[in-house]
């Protein structure tokens, strides 16, 4: 009896060995590329491979013809063909994985969190550059000097009917719209951060002269280096959250946002800046450091001899430390009305706002039609010249677009307004302007995994949940 059984067990093995030799081999192969592209959660499509080699059970497979010897071999490698054409369909069209990478969002999203971003939701965006390696965005596997797609074919931007229109406090995922020249030299900047950067080097002591040194700057960016226009959709990911959509008036004010006039709640999860002062008996390893994800390495003694930190916190989480015995100040870092950053957008004297005063500021709707004159220019200039390819000029305190004088000019598209939920420490649309319609990628709407870079750890917590 043994015998026999072991007889069928050798039999087994010998059948199945040369299918579960190719499985492995090609698992492990579409397991790496899945994960080299950023796309392990394609990792389901083995299932195919699976039911191809083995089980033989979904119907569609069953009716591909497989021509002869060596069978296994090609039907193994037509499997994963197709699996491939679906994972491309998926990819551009239904939905996407993205990886959190800063913590501009915190607490709603956490970096290290894995989004399943839906493209069905606003509607699939067709693709723009049509020649490109599947699923390598803007990086080729050949170097950071070589571009994976055929930047001279461009297509016009088109997106399929969705399901839902862009809502506020929807949190949308977008290419970056000032990612549109890139520097060949140095393929991780792009024009418009380059300027800032040189601009911050300087050692001009006034916002006005840090104005009045920006096209000096800007001439020899142009003379030194050589840029590209980077397509639409082979721009850098973001990922905030929408707080105003096309035809609002958005105006921050002592950073609560109204739209429309209207005071709009604040979230939850909505962060800002604070000054935490700890007792001087206070150990910097104390779990309440811990809790709130300080670095010990970032706090410093102050000449009081306090620990002193700067914190992101939510209103709750700084009420509930304001009681706290060893907390001896909490002091937030909110902007006063009268400070100005020049660097936020429009980068204009005519517009002296900060992080926490921002607007009163139109975001332009398609068809809307505003009054423009020599002041406003500066919040709409990028829009009519970047994203609706007109000609510019002012000649004499007057506008003329496309060589016509006019004082009135119609919107070809929608925009969008979005910021941070970590409002301190969020690079948004109080930074750049407004995002096009044709920027957007989908709605973020779960998370999938959850990895804290940390110490490594899983973030079970965080697994499969839904975001608000």
């Amino acid at each position: 009896m043994i015998y026999s059984n072991c007889s069928i067990l050798n039999e087994l093995i010998s059948k199945y060995k040369l299918k579960v030799g190719i499985f492995i081999l090609i698992t492990v192969f579409f397991f790496l590329f899945t994960k080299w592209i950023g796309a392990t959660y394609l990792s389901f499509l083995l299932i195919l491979l699976y039911d191809r080699i083995f089980s033989k059970r979904i119907i569609f497979l069953q009716k591909i013809k497989i021509t002869k010897s060596p069978k296994l071999l090609h039907e193994s490698f037509r499997t994963i063909g197709i699996a491939f054409i679906i994972a491309i369909i998926l990819h551009l069209f239904v939905f996407q994985s993205f990886v959190i990478p800063s913590n501009s969002m915190k607490a709603s999203l956490l970096q290290g969190d894995y989004l399943i971003v839906n493209k069905l939701a606003y509607g699939p965006r067709m693709p723009i550059t049509p020649i490109a390696i599947p699923f390598t965005h803007k990086n080729s596997p050949l170097g950071k000097f070589y571009r994976p797609f055929f930047a001279q074919l461009q297509l016009n931007y088109n997106r399929l009917k969705g399901y839902s229109s862009i809502a506020r406090n929807d949190i949308v995922v977008f290419n970056f719209p000032r990612e549109d020249s890139i520097i060949t030299e140095l393929p991780n900047s792009n024009y418009y951060d380059l300027v800032k950067q040189k601009l911050n080097e300087t050692s001009e002591t006034s916002n006005s002269d840090s104005l009045n040194n920006l096209n000096k700057i800007r001439f020899e960016i142009r003379q030194k280096y050589q840029i590209k226009y980077q397509p639409i959709d082979k721009r850098e990911y973001y990922i905030k959250r929408c707080v105003a959509i096309s035809g609002d008036t958005i105006t921050i004010f002592h950073s609560d946002i109204y739209i429309n006039s209207k005071l709009q709640a604040k979230l939850d999860n909505q962060q800002s800046n604070y000054l935490l002062n700890l007792d001087s008996t206070y150990s910097k390893s104390d779990s309440l450091l811990h809790l709130l994800g300080i670095n010990p390495e970032s706090v410093i003694v102050n000449n009081r001899g306090e620990y002193e930190v700067i914190v992101s916190l939510t209103d709750k989480k700084a009420y509930s430390l304001d009681t706290n015995i060893c907390v001896t100040d909490l002091l937030s870092l909110k902007k006063e009305p009268l400070d100005w950053d020049f660097y936020l957008f429009p980068e204009s004297d005519q517009y002296r706002w900060n992080l926490d005063y921002y607007g009163k500021l139109i975001v332009p709707k398609k068809g809307q039609s505003i009054t423009l004159n020599t002041k406003n220019i500066a919040l709409y200039k990028r829009i009519i010249v970047n994203y609706e390819n007109n000609k510019l000029e002012i000649i004499d305190n007057e506008i003329f677009i496309n060589k016509e004088k006019t004082t009135e000019y119609r919107f070809t598209k929608n925009y969008y307004f979005v910021l941070g939920d970590n409002r301190h420490n969020s690079y948004d649309s109080r930074f750049w302007g407004f995002i096009p319609e044709d920027h957007i990628v989908g709605k973020a709407t779960f998370i999938w995994f959850s990895m804290d870079s940390n110490n490594s750890s899983i973030r079970w917590n965080r697994l499969f949940t839904f975001l608000n």
